[in-house]
């Protein structure tokens, strides 16, 4: 019976760990600081290896850091301006659309603006990793202590013990996980000393650019609060005024994002149709032995902390298992609260126990390393068994720590190296992006969308490219625009709850075929509906309805899974370095932008989705608009006498010239929201959904011009109005 994947990197890591074991009993203990000095820089530059040594190959993790994280801060890059993004999903509240957008500084975009694309990766890899050591070191040396070989020890277990840090993570929530440590150290353990604040001022700055405020802080700030715990009460309540500061500092710079998060939330799928439920007991199980398949190697670091534990006096006893199963626990218990009954439904949609495990590590290391010292100088001795307080246990567990250190950095190599193979490194996504930026002879001249097969091409790069999309998008998405593609462009249905918003978990296997047959996969109707003009896609497709508009060879495919494990290795491996071409299909019919409707159709209020989804599919394409009867006053009509003449989309903004002779209808391919407001010679006019995924207006003989703003409230400038009552720019709107 062959090995599951699990099985056989856990294999890996305890053959690792035994090999370690052998050769860590050689190594002498005795080594001085400028030995260990040079011992972690090649500890960093081994643990973020596989992001560096291939140059612009190397790796990135696809489906997180490329499509989640990287890809949010080039479409910011990219942004011209203005709350509105007409480019991501079919139009979208930019600020509200994924974990980064909206923040006013970025240390990723930065080094994105500053560097190329392999090379910001290779270096905000490397920058996170080291940083997550160096600021363990400090706890551990300075703060607690501890010789220069367990510091060292725990220092390596450190980056190699939070998936977030060693897989990915480092473009989604930036330094946020690798922050922590150091944070501690400046926080909790230099507090009295000379030039503290200095000290709080440069994390509160690196940390405000550099994090994700609903996942790596629910860790950090929990983590500082109880390594605060741990040294006294006292000590916690002396470094709240630091961790305001740090707060404050990040609540400026990322102030419009969660504002627009908070606003946009309500129109959401997630919030609508995500109901919070409290665990069962068999739930609470299994999210607590989930941690076997990511903190397997902590949970050996949490038993010998407990066993250690609870061989101290009453007092010690109580305070240190008190701050760990807090720690462990807080998480699930956050979880528990019925956030939608207090009116705070957005906190029900947080995966708490997952954000704040991380923080478990640090807290661990932190009492293992004060607990190990403490045994060391016997200054509790009295309370100890004196086997644990002797030389050679301490060696013996250093060595078992940098033992699970190695293993776990193999372990993740391999887990990496397979990923690579798999999605592909850095280098599909600039040869995408090299593609679609030189190659814009297919592009049409009126506005398009795209919609990518994402096997090797993260949805999110065309947008890079200058290239408006209906997927693509992460976070809060739009009801209906979620609705339209679960229940009708998918032909596989998917409860899109994990927001990634595109042709996901199809059921295809994209390494197996020579070509795959389109209409398997979406409804074109709907996909033509809603302005879509063009399928990229690494692998050929074919269909009645599409055409491929590029010229390639069809011997030019990317690597396939139908040889040997030899040959698909090869394959794999040098497509890598010379990655397949992308491919452009036109699909036979799509409807523009902005476009007349030729006939109204009122339905039924109780109508579902897929039955509205199934008529929008059958005769969308014909230019027919199906309304709800509640959304609209008039009746239907049809052949209607409406012209128009231009539009010109700019940013929170569509402009239209028409001419009417009678009553019709304008239908505008952008998804409807409440914030969009419409207006001719200063009256305004009713906007209302069409079609569950579009907006139109109702247009009477004399309108020649029409308006549409996007006019959602900013942070700054309703904060200056309800304090001086004054308007101010959007600090956001460049």
């Amino acid at each position: 019976m062959p090995l599951s994947f699990f099985s056989l990197t856990l294999l890996i890591e305890i053959l690792v760990f035994l090999v370690a074991i052998i050769f860590l009993r050689k190594l002498s203990y005795d080594i001085g600081k400028n030995h260990l000095n040079i011992l972690g820089f090649v500890w960093i530059a081994w643990v973020s290896l596989e992001f560096w040594v291939f140059g612009p190959h190397s790796f990135i993790h696809g489906s997180q850091d490329l499509q989640v994280g990287l890809s949010t801060h080039l479409i910011a890059l990219s942004h011209l301006g203005g709350n509105y993004s007409h480019s991501l999903a079919g139009g979208t509240d930019l600020a509200s659309s994924s974990l980064a957008a909206g923040q006013l500084v970025s240390l990723e975009r930065f080094l994105l603006h500053t560097l190329p694309i392999w090379l910001a990766n290779s270096f905000a890899q490397v920058l996170g990793k080291f940083v997550g050591f160096w600021g363990t070191y400090l706890i551990c040396r300075k703060g607690i202590k501890c010789t220069f070989i367990l510091s060292f020890g725990l220092a390596t277990f450190f980056t190699v013990s939070i998936h977030y840090i060693a897989v990915y993570g480092t473009w989604v929530h930036g330094l946020g996980y690798s922050l922590t440590p150091i944070s501690i150290y400046l926080v909790v353990f230099r507090y009295g000393k000379p030039y503290y604040y200095s000290g709080i001022a440069v994390v509160a700055l690196v940390h405000a650019i550099s994090s994700s405020p609903t996942h790596s802080d629910i860790s950090f700030y929990s983590a500082i609060a109880f390594s605060g715990i741990l040294l006294s009460w006292r000590r916690l309540i002396s470094i709240i005024p630091a961790m305001l500061i740090i707060l404050f500092t990040s609540i400026i710079n990322w102030a419009e994002s969660i504002y627009a998060k908070y606003l946009i939330s309500p129109l959401s799928y997630r919030t609508n149709n995500i109901i919070q439920q409290t665990d069962e007991y068999t739930d609470l199980i299994e999210k607590l032995s989930s941690l076997k398949t990511m903190y397997i190697e902590e949970m050996i670091l949490v038993g010998f902390c407990i066993a250690t534990i609870i061989t101290q006096n009453v007092l010690r006893k109580f305070t240190k298992l008190s701050i760990l199963f807090s720690a462990l626990f807080l998480g699930l218990i956050l979880e528990q609260i019925p956030w939608n009954a207090l009116g705070l439904s957005v906190f029900g949609t947080i995966n708490f126990f997952a954000y704040m495990t991380p923080s478990i590590v640090i807290i661990v290391i932190i009492i293992v390393a004060s607990l190990v010292t403490e045994l060391s100088q016997q200054k509790v001795a009295v309370f100890q068994p004196k086997s644990i307080a002797t030389p050679v246990f301490r060696q013996f567990f250093v060595t078992i720590l940098l033992a699970l250190s190695i293993s776990q950095s193999f372990k993740y190599k391999f887990i990496n190296l397979s990923t690579w193979l798999s999605e592909g490194g850095i280098s599909q996504t600039q040869s995408n992006l090299t593609s679609l930026k030189n190659n814009d002879y297919w592009r049409p001249k009126e506005p398009f969308r795209v919609v990518s097969i994402p096997y090797r091409l993260a949805p999110q790069i065309p947008i890079y490219a200058g290239i408006d999309t209906l997927d693509g998008n992460h976070s809060v998405i739009s009801n209906n625009i979620t609705q339209y593609w679960m229940n009708g462009i998918l032909k596989n249905y998917r409860n899109i709850d994990d927001s990634y918003l595109g042709i996901y978990d199809t059921g295809v296997d994209f390494k197996c075929c020579e070509r795959y047959s389109v209409s398997e996969l979406v409804n074109l109707n709907l996909l033509g509906v809603l302005n879509v003009s063009h399928l990229l896609s690494l692998v050929p497709l074919e269909g009645k309805k599409i055409i491929e508009v590029t010229n390639f060879s069809s011997k030019q495919l990317p690597a396939r899974n139908t040889g040997s494990t030899i040959a698909r290795f090869n394959s794999y491996l040098k497509q890598n370095f010379s990655p397949p071409p992308l491919r452009v299909y036109q699909l036979n019919k799509y409807l523009p932008r902005v476009y007349v409707a030729k006939k109204l159709i009122k339905i039924k209020n109780n109508t579902t989705t897929k039955e509205l989804l199934s008529l929008v599919s059958d005769s969308g394409l014909d230019r027919v608009a199906f309304v709800y009867n509640s959304n609209i006053k008039i009746e239907n009509f049809e052949n209607q006498e409406i012209e128009i003449k231009s539009f010109d989309i700019k940013s929170d903004k569509i402009l239209l010239k028409v001419s009417s002779k009678k009553v019709g209808m304008i239908i505008i391919n952008v998804p409807f929201s409440p914030y969009w407001r419409a207006e001719s010679g200063g009256k305004q006019l009713n906007i209302f959904p069409v079609n569950l995924a579009q907006m139109a207006i109702i247009v009477h003989p004399g309108i020649d011009k029409i308006s549409l703003n996007y006019s959602r409230p900013n942070f700054w400038s309703e904060l200056w109005k309800l304090v001086f009552g004054m308007k101010i720019k959007n600090l956001y709107s460049s």
